[in-house]
């Protein structure tokens, strides 16, 4: 593979990036710093679409609009994930904790009464 296949372009930018899936780039999402991030490939058609998008390029609405809507769904699909994932860690964590935490036991007197 040539070096510039293997670049990977990371915007924060969801209308460029829906441009971008709309004309049939997919994009990877990736955590970025609590954010998620869109990952595109660094190569010569990215680039000249992001110029295109520059010059305001004419789109059909409705299909740009979904496209919108959908990378929208993604998003909010992997900060769910991403929330969840690090709730489920804390638990863990809480669990690990609580688990070695002694208690101080009652003596058997107290325990009858």
């Amino acid at each position: 593979m040539k070096e510039e296949e293997k670049k990977e372009l990371k915007l924060l930018d969801i209308h460029l990036s829906a441009f971008l899936a709309h004309h049939g780039i997919e994009p990877s999402l990736e955590n970025q710093n609590g954010k998620v991030s869109f990952g595109f490939p660094a190569n010569e058609q990215v680039y000249k679409l992001m110029n295109k998008f520059n010059c305001d390029e004419k789109v059909p609405v409705a299909s740009f609009c979904t496209t919108l809507k959908t990378l929208r769904q993604n998003v909010n699909r992997k900060a769910r994930h991403l929330r969840h994932r690090e709730k489920s860690e804390k638990w863990k964590e809480n669990d690990l904790i609580t688990k070695y935490i002694t208690y101080p036991q009652k003596k058997q007197s107290e325990r009858n009464a």
